[in-house]
């Protein structure tokens, strides 16, 4: 009895046990009696010596005919696929019928053929259930036959094929998160959760992919605690703690950029701080877009720098581009619009809401500090219109036009020009605001 007790100490006792039975019966029934699960399910061939030793099994461990199953397969290996058919219909009878969870049901394929025990390992394996094993030395009888020694018997826990394989699978969910596909990779992360022995790992890395996609997505409040969270748990269970230094850093630019509610933007795209950090993350983005080939989103990112970059000089000027005042609309239309016609060839007035160019041309008009220092011709306005217009014609924003490698190099090059005059060592400092990587283990 020493045997359940220790099984106790690592897990606990189960409701059932699934087992596979052959011709002899004290390994399973040791099992069985040490155990005392309220449902059993035997899988056995349909030998006489098969069946009779479920039926010594029955009768010695005192099992209630509702409280047990026997299916039978042929005894050939070709049943293989019969026995794991026979294993899914016991696992369904004890799961649907009998109310029991996967988490208190054990399986035992110490009994039975080896092609039995094989058939019914893959399907637990498949189905992430824990499985043991009864260990035993064997001696000769009288009539020097090897028989199992009662006394030497013991129950080994083999844990799950999770936790004897499942860094296979957690290194598939590594790579993909270390891919930017933390959507996939936390799926990947949940099933081993359900599945370890232990799933603190899981769980934090599970955090990790929560909070980066809620990152990437830009939702930087709802990344900012879901990756605190993570940090604790790292603290509080002394685990990936290679990883709590980037987890720092990161949650370091969250708390700039986590309060970026609508009603507090335009005073925030005051803020040098925050501007900076978006735009360091736009820059990280266009470059993993780059990276993967995805060239129309990497565009798409680099506009975006050149739009905020307007946005923040014209905040600067109590000017919001969203909610351009009647005021600001009537002291700077008409230089506005004589410079609107010289760019594109037609007049327009300044609108409520402006976008990138016209951002550009009213700061022109305001005579930016900033702008002046960079350009003085207002050509560069026409030369802006015509780099900004590869994002315009794109498929995924107004037109038809998939963006090439070399127009994309181009467009970052022009875009990195403007990063650059804000501070010769912007693009360089994108490495401080790069997701972590999960480092493969030797």
């Amino acid at each position: 009895m020493d045997e359940k007790v220790n099984l106790e100490q690592k897990e606990k006792i189960p409701k059932a046990l699934i087992l596979t039975v052959g011709a002899q019966g004290e390994q399973i029934i040791f099992s069985i009696k040490n155990l005392s699960p309220q449902y059993v399910g035997f899988l056995a061939t349909n030998t006489l010596d098969s069946k009779n030793t479920v039926d010594k099994i029955v009768k010695e461990c005192n099992i209630p005919a509702p409280n047990f199953r026997l299916l039978l397969c042929e005894d050939n290996p070709s049943e293989i696929g019969k026995i794991i058919s026979n294993f899914r219909e016991i696992y369904k009878w004890l799961t649907e019928e009998e109310g029991i969870s996967s988490d208190e049901i054990l399986v035992d394929p110490t009994g039975g053929r080896k092609w039995m025990s094989s058939g019914i390992t893959m399907i637990a394996s498949f189905l992430g259930l824990k499985m043991i094993y009864v260990d035993v030395s064997y001696k000769e009888s009288e009539e020097k036959k090897k028989e199992p020694d009662s006394s030497t018997m013991r129950i080994v826990s083999l844990g799950n094929a999770y936790e004897q394989a499942g860094f296979l699978e957690e290194d598939k969910a590594d790579e993909l998160f270390n891919n930017y596909e933390f959507k996939i990779a936390k799926s990947i992360y949940l099933y081993l959760q359900k599945h370890l022995y232990d799933p603190r790992r899981v769980e934090i890395k599970s955090l990790l992919c929560d909070g980066f996609y809620k990152m990437w997505e830009f939702f930087f409040k709802d990344a900012y605690g879901i990756l605190k969270e993570a940090s604790e748990k790292i603290s509080q269970y002394q685990l990936l703690k290679e990883y709590k230094e980037d987890i720092e850093r990161i949650l370091g630019i969250l708390s700039v950029l986590k309060d970026d509610e609508e009603s507090k933007y335009f005073q925030l795209l005051k803020n040098d701080k925050f501007v900076r950090y978006i735009i360091l993350f736009l820059y990280f983005k266009s470059k993993i877009y780059g990276e993967k080939r995805n060239f129309d989103e990497a565009v798409i990112m680099l506009y975006r720098i050149l739009e905020l970059i307007s946005q923040h000089r014209l905040a600067l000027h109590e000017i919001d581009s969203n909610d351009v005042s009647s005021l600001i609309r009537e002291r700077y239309n008409q230089e506005f619009k004589a410079i609107k016609k010289e760019i594109i060839g037609t007049e327009s007035e300044i609108g409520k809401k402006i976008g990138l160019l016209d951002g550009w041309i009213l700061l022109w008009c305001l005579k930016d500090e900033f702008l002046y220092k960079k350009e003085k011709d207002i050509k560069f306005l026409k030369g802006l219109k015509d780099k900004i217009e590869i994002r315009n014609l794109l498929w995924i924003e107004h037109k038809n036009k998939k963006i090439s490698e070399k127009e994309y190099e181009e467009f970052r090059y022009y875009v990195e020009s403007w990063m650059k005059f804000i501070d010769k060592n912007l693009p360089n400092e994108v490495s401080n605001i790069e997701i972590l990587k999960f480092r493969r283990k030797d």
